[in-house]
C-alpha cells in the first residue's frame, strides 16, 4: 500500500495535484467538502489522499500566493570548474533540491550565486517539461550561511553522486599505509572503526590452552566472532563463554561483558550478530610490546600480523549500514559445523564495464566492483554477463528508438543493486586483500539510472 507525504500543487473543479518525493505529481479526485489549501500537506495514497496537519520542516515553508502553490525552500548549484569536462555540460544552470529536485531558473536568477554553495529561495508550482518548479527569488541572509546549509542533505547533490560513481577510487588506494586489510603489520592504539560481523562462530586459530591458575583476560578462547572492515581488516571478537556473570576473573573480562550485553553466549546471541555493524577498537598486545621497546631504544619488528595479533574491544552497536538478512543453509551447504547460516546483504555499486569486462568482450577473471563498507566484492562471469548483457540490450533498444536518448544513455551513470554473500575462502582471501575480497556478488536485483532511478532490469 502507498503512503506518501505530499503536499498539494493545485486544485480544480474535479481533481487535486498532489507531489511525494518518490512519486512524483500524482492526480486524484477531490473530495468536495474537504477542499485542500494550495501548499498545504497531505498524505498520498493509492487511489486517494488525506490532508495533514502543518508539518515542521527546517527551511522548507510551502505556502499559497495569488491561487499559486509556493515554497520558501533551499537549493543546491554545482561549481562547474570542480566537475569533470565530462559533467560540466550536464550540470550547467542545474538547480537542486532534497525534497523537490530539478528546479527551472529560466530567469537566471541564481547566475550571480557561487556555484557548490547552498542558498535559500522561494519558487513557485510552474511545471515545464521534467521539472515542477521554478525559482523567482532568492532569500538573502542577513548573517553567516544557515547552519543547515551543512547537512548532508543538502551536500549529497546528483553531480556530487556522479563524481563519486565516475572517480572515487578506493580508500586504501589513497591512504594505503592507514588500512590495516592491506597493511597487515600495522599496529594500532586508539584507532575505532566500523565493521560488520561476517562470520558469528568459528575457531579460534590463535586459541592456546589455559595453565591452572591463570586468569580469563591473560588467556585465550576457543571460539571467536569474526568483525570485517576495510580500514582494520579481518579482526577476531572473542566468545567469552565463562563470562557472563558478575564476578568473572577480572575487571576487564567484566567490562567486555557489559559492553557486549548478552551476545557473549558462546553460540545462541552471537548469531543474532550475523550481518550487524558495530564501532570497535583493538586490544593490539603488539603496542605494548612496540612501546617497551621504545622505553629501552630498541627498534620493534612486530613478526604477527595484526589479523592474527589483535582482537575486538570497546565494541558497540552502530545499527543498520546495509539492508541484509540471515538465511539458514540446508546441511549439504554447510563447510564446518558452525556454518549454519548464509549473510545476505544489499549492495549498490556504479557500473564501470572495464571493471568486469576485458579487451575480448569477455568477463575478466578479476571482475569487481568497491564497496565503502565492505571493499572489494567479486563478481563471477554467470552475473557479469548479466550485467554486461541487460546493459547492451538497452542501449541496443535507445539507438533503435530513440537517436537522442541513445546518446545520453551513453554517457550517462547506471546502479547495479546486487545481493552479495560471504565468499567462502574469506580467511585466505583477508590475508592477500586487495587482490582477492571477502565477498562475491550472489544474484543481480536491478539495474537502474543514477538520475531518476529508472528500472532497465528488475530481479524476477
Amino acid at each position: 500500500m502507498t503512503e506518501k507525504r505530499g503536499l498539494v500543487l493545485a486544485v480544480d473543479d474535479t481533481t487535486v495535484t498532489l507531489y511525494a518525493l518518490g512519486l512524483g505529481v500524482q492526480v486524484r479526485d477531490l473530495v468536495e467538502d474537504d477542499i485542500p489549501e494550495l501548499g498545504s500537506f497531505c498524505t498520498v495514497l493509492d487511489d486517494d489522499y488525506v490532508l495533514s496537519p502543518p508539518q515542521n520542516i527546517s527551511h522548507f515553508e510551502p505556502f499559497n500566493k495569488d491561487g499559486v502553490c509556493h515554497i520558501q525552500l533551499l537549493v543546491s548549484t554545482p561549481n562547474l570548474y570542480s566537475l569533470p569536462e565530462l559533467m560540466r555540460e550536464k550540470f550547467e544552470g542545474a538547480v537542486w533540491s532534497p525534497f523537490v529536485q530539478y528546479l527551472n531558473d529560466p530567469n537566471g536568477i541564481l547566475d550571480g550565486v557561487m556555484g557548490g554553495e547552498v542558498t535559500e529561495v522561494i519558487a513557485k508550482y510552474a511545471p515545464f517539461e521534467n521539472k515542477l518548479f521554478e525559482v523567482v527569488s532568492l532569500v538573502e541572509w542577513k548573517d553567516e550561511p544557515l547552519e543547515e546549509t551543512r547537512l548532508s542533505v543538502y551536500q549529497n547533490t546528483p553531480w556530487l553522486m556522479e563524481w563519486r560513481a565516475r572517480e572515487m577510487k578506493p580508500c586504501h588506494e589513497v591512504v594505503p599505509d592507514v588500512y590495516g586489510c592491506v597493511n597487515p603489520m600495522r599496529i594500532y592504539t586508539h584507532d575505532q572503526a566500523v565493521g560488520v560481523c561476517i562470520v558469528y562462530k568459528a575457531p579460534n586459530p590463535t586459541f592456546f590452552t589455559l595453565k591452572q591458575g591463570v586468569k580469563a583476560s591473560q588467556g585465550s578462547e576457543k571460539f571467536v566472532s569474526w568483525l570485517w572492515s576495510p580500514m582494520f581488516g579481518l579482526t577476531r571478537w572473542l566468545i567469552r563463554e565463562d563470562v557472563k556473570r558478575q564476578g568473572a576473573d577480572s575487571s576487564y573480562d567484566c567490562q567486555q561483558f557489559k559492553t557486549t550485553g548478552t551476545y557473549d553466549d558462546g553460540d545462541g546471541n552471537r548469531l543474532s550478530t550475523l550481518g550487524k555493524w558495530f564501532v570497535y577498537g583493538l586490544n593490539d598486545t603488539r603496542w605494548r610490546e612496540q612501546k617497551k621497546a621504545k622505553q629501552i631504544g630498541k627498534e620493534y619488528n612486530p613478526t604477527r600480523t595484526t589479523m592474527d595479533a589483535a582482537t575486538v574491544s570497546n565494541i558497540k552497536s552502530a545499527g543498520a549500514e546495509k539492508p541484509f538478512r540471515v538465511v539458514p543453509k540446508e546441511p549439504s551447504q554447510q563447510i564446518t559445523q558452525y556454518d549454519t547460516h548464509e549473510l545476505q546483504m544489499e549492495v549498490s555499486f556504479p557500473f564501470h564495464r572495464n571493471e568486469i569486462e576485458d579487451d575480448k568482450g569477455s568477463v575478466r577473471k578479476d571482475a569487481h566492483f568497491y564497496d565503502l563498507q565492505l571493499g572489494k566484492v567479486e563478481i563471477y562471469p554467470t552475473q557479469g554477463r548479466l550485467i554486461l548483457k541487460k546493459f547492451d540490450e538497452h542501449l541496443k533498444e535507445l539507438q533503435e528508438n530513440n537517436a537522442d536518448g541513445y546518446e545520453k544513455g551513453k554517457d550517462e551513470v547506471f546502479i547495479v543493486v546486487a545481493t552479495v554473500t560471504v565468499i567462502k575462502n574469506w580467511y585466505e582471501n583477508a590475508r592477500n586483500y586487495p587482490r582477492n575480497g571477502l565477498f562475491l556478488v550472489k544474484w543481480i536485483d536491478e539495474i537502474k539510472y543514477l538520475h531518476g532511478g529508472r528500472s532497465i532490469y528488475r530481479k524476477e
